[in-house]
This record gives C-alpha cells, structure tokens and sequence, in this order.
C-alpha cells in the first residue's frame, strides 16, 4: 500500500490525475507513519546505541558452560533500534542474530535458532523487560540494566520450562 501512495504522490507532483480524495489519503497515511515513527523514537533507549562486549571475567552462566565471546551492535534505523548479535559458543561455534529493539510489541528475530521473536517492555530509563518466544511459546524471559554512565549492560536471561533451568547474568561494557 505504501508504494501505490507513493506512485500517486509522485503522479501528482509531475502533474498527473488521481481520483478525488487520494492525496489527502496519502496525506494522512504520511502523518500516521511519521507520528509512529516519532513515537517509536521517543522510547528508544539512546543509552543503549554503539557497541557492547562481554566480559566473561563478570559473567555467570548455570549451567553452563559460558559463552567464549559475544558482541552486540545497536544501531538508530529509521524503524528504530537494530540489534546484532555475533556470539561465539564454548564449542567454537558462532552464530549472529538480528533483531529490532524497539519496545512494546514482538519484534521478529532473524539467525536464532532458539528464538525466533522478542518483546521489550521499557521499565525506566535505563531497564526494559524481554520475553523471547518460539513459534509462539515462551522461551524464556530477560532484564536488561544500563549503568546510569552508560558504560556497563548487564542481561539477565532466565528459562524455567527446561531440563535443567538457567540462569544467565552477561555484563557487556560499552566501547
């Protein structure tokens, strides 16, 4: 739908006709997706962009065994928040996931073979909440707190649904 509103848009502009009524259809369709945008600007956690490492030394993984390296990369896009993920298992294994941090509805997540969904409830300015779903089932459910300096994340993941529960706590530090 938003290319024809553009076609028509642009038709108009080069001197084209278009039914009665459209432009101010394509009006108002511009307006709500700009306030969404706007909307969705407005809860980004600013704090969280750039790029963040695991400290292992800091971290605890039960069971186990901990992850060998992991960064995340959160970069502005015009929809929001994009996460990136790149993961290195103990086993050497890599893998690298997608996924937009923005708050308040499921976000689809893209190489993880895990989870394929997240949702991010805002708590404060420096918490927000995550349920990671698989095909519609809870995975497991996340925390994640900001340092009021900006300079340390910690995650905190927590699966109860599974053989053995886990517990993870991940402090990353910003470079």
């Amino acid at each position: 739908m938003r290319a024809q509103l553009t076609l028509i848009v642009v038709a108009l502009a080069v001197g084209g006709v278009a039914p009665r009524g459209t432009l101010l259809i394509a009006a108002s369709q511009d307006a709500k997706a700009a306030q969404t945008s706007q909307h969705v600007r407005d809860e980004e956690p600013v704090i969280l962009l750039g790029t963040w490492r695991l400290n292992v030394s800091k971290s605890k993984y039960s069971p186990g065994p901990p992850i060998r390296e992991e960064t995340r990369v959160y970069t502005r896009m015009p929809d929001g928040i994009q996460g990136v993920v790149t993961r290195t298992h103990a086993d050497g294994h890599v893998e690298r996931f997608e996924y937009n941090a923005n708050f308040g509805r499921e976000q689809m997540v893209t190489g993880n073979p895990d989870y394929d969904a997240v949702t991010l409830r805002k708590i404060d300015e420096f918490t927000s909440a995550s349920t990671l779903t698989h095909a519609g089932s809870v995975y497991g459910v996340g925390r994640r707190v900001i340092s009021p300096d900006g300079k340390t994340m910690t995650l905190t993941f927590d699966r109860v649904n599974a053989d053995k529960p886990v517990h993870n706590i991940a402090v990353y530090e910003k470079q």
